[in-house]
């Protein structure tokens, strides 16, 4: 009987012991909160970033094609959105917007992409820096220069 009060006390004294170390690491321990970004999160961040790199009006400009007379124009907004646009001088210092969609874009370090709802369904334009010129990268004499 003496046996089973001395292994009844040691566990009892073991559990008091443990709860007690438990508690004094939890009362002196302070929480700490880690932040994980996943590979997504971290894209959504570079994409702003880089959007705004971007962001504003460009002409597309073809080599050795004038665009006196009409020309094409992408305006990049920082949310995302994108609007082409073809344009025609009206002989009287203006000009007449014949034609205009709407889209989005998305750009990294060094390109941008931009997807414009056509009249026969999504048409997607990717143009690569190049130099100081975002080049298209399947139309290599296609490129666009900034407005502003």
């Amino acid at each position: 009987m003496l046996k089973n009060k001395n292994l009844i006390f040691g566990i009892f004294l073991s559990l008091i012991l443990l709860t007690s170390c438990i508690s004094k690491k939890k009362d002196n321990s302070e929480p700490k909160i880690i932040q994980v970004k996943s590979e997504i999160d971290v894209s959504k961040e570079n994409n702003i970033n880089y959007k705004s790199k971007f962001a504003g009006g460009y002409t597309i400009e073809v080599e050795g094609v004038s665009s006196a007379q009409e020309v094409e124009l992408y305006a990049l907004n920082e949310n995302g959105g994108a609007i082409w646009m073809w344009i025609e001088n009206d002989g009287n210092d203006g000009a007449i917007i014949e034609d205009e969609k709407s889209g989005t874009w998305s750009a990294t370090e060094n390109s941008i992409t931009i997807d414009i709802r056509g009249n026969s369904g999504m048409i997607s334009e990717t143009y690569k820096l190049k130099g100081n010129l975002l080049t298209n990268t399947q139309l290599t004499k296609r490129y666009l220069k900034k407005t502003e």
